[in-house]
């Protein structure tokens, strides 16, 4: 059992990202992980006329991701811009890229991953430029998706 105790919960501070496999760094925050199905109302009227309503699950919606990390220098600084640059221009088949997103447990084992299938980045800021500021600048992306997965293997989707 990857937790301490059957009532020990994840914590939102354990977690690490990799993109086809390739692990990303200095990242402060994810945020955009869920999983939504449209829905379908289904409206009937009985054999006595009765009006009837019926709710039905529909297909899972695809999303977007936003990952937010420190500003970093070459080489890793730019691969977040070197992939918007694929989708730029137009090389989707590579720019497709399966996402992982691992939850870690208190001893560092992975406890659950959620993997966003064929992920591609939409948007990319650079925070904010002040005189004098002394905060990290970061870098801000937008990843849209096919839609969010629950397992152990990013193939078993």
């Amino acid at each position: 059992m990857p937790f301490g105790d059957v009532f020990d919960a994840a914590v939102g501070w354990s977690w690490m990202v990799t993109i086809e496999g390739v692990p990303f760094n200095e990242i402060t925050s994810i945020d955009g992980i869920k999983m939504v199905m449209d829905t379908i109302e289904y409206k009937f009227n009985d054999k006595l006329g009765h009006y009837n309503r019926k709710k039905l699950p529909g297909r899972l919606k695809s999303g977007t991701i936003t990952i937010v990390r420190g500003l970093t220098q070459y080489p890793d600084g730019k691969l977040f811009t070197d992939w918007i640059t694929e989708v730029y221009e137009g090389n989707m088949k590579s720019a497709r890229k399966n996402v992982v997103i691992s939850v870690m447990d208190y001893m560092a084992g992975q406890a659950m991953q959620f993997c966003a299938k064929n992920a591609w980045p939409s948007t990319i800021s650079v925070g904010n430029f002040k005189a004098g500021d002394a905060s990290v600048m970061q870098e801000t992306v937008t990843l849209d998706h096919e839609g969010i997965y629950v397992g152990e293997h990013p193939g078993d989707w």
